[in-house]
């Protein structure tokens, strides 16, 4: 048996939520990431994994209530969404070093690539593991 979810929302409009929600968490992890590389001189691979924390505190906080209307116990909640953002965190680091060292794109643009292309992994995850209750609660 699946733990049951914390919210009632279906899942349209919970990813209609989610884009809003991802949105303004983008732009966070974008300005960090752009402040770094362009402004900092920062290799793109380690801006990335300073700005994409910066922008999932805001996913975190955005998505919780907003997006899943989650009223769960905030520690086990967080720590499930730490287990996601961190698979996030590596899949965008893959993605990202591919689009910048193998193709050879921009480091915005390979950025942007990467985040967008996670969007559904991340929609998912978040949906079904982040923002369940546990089988035993």
């Amino acid at each position: 048996m699946s733990p049951a979810p914390t919210a009632s929302r279906p899942a349209l409009a919970s990813f209609a939520r989610y884009l809003a929600s991802g949105v303004g968490a983008f732009v966070v992890d974008f300005s960090v990431f752009a402040a770094l590389t362009h402004g900092a001189g920062v290799a793109p691979l380690a801006a990335h994994c300073v700005s994409r924390p910066v922008g999932g505190l805001a996913c975190w906080a955005l998505n919780r209530r907003f997006t899943f209307g989650s009223t769960a116990p905030v520690a086990p909640e967080l720590a499930r969404f730490v287990v996601v953002f961190l698979a996030s965190l590596a899949l965008t680091a893959g993605l990202l070093t591919l689009a910048v060292d193998g193709v050879g794109l921009p480091a915005l643009v390979g950025k942007a690539l990467a985040e967008g292309l996670a969007v559904v992994f991340n929609f998912v995850a978040l949906r079904r593991f982040a923002y369940r209750v546990p089988e035993d609660s």
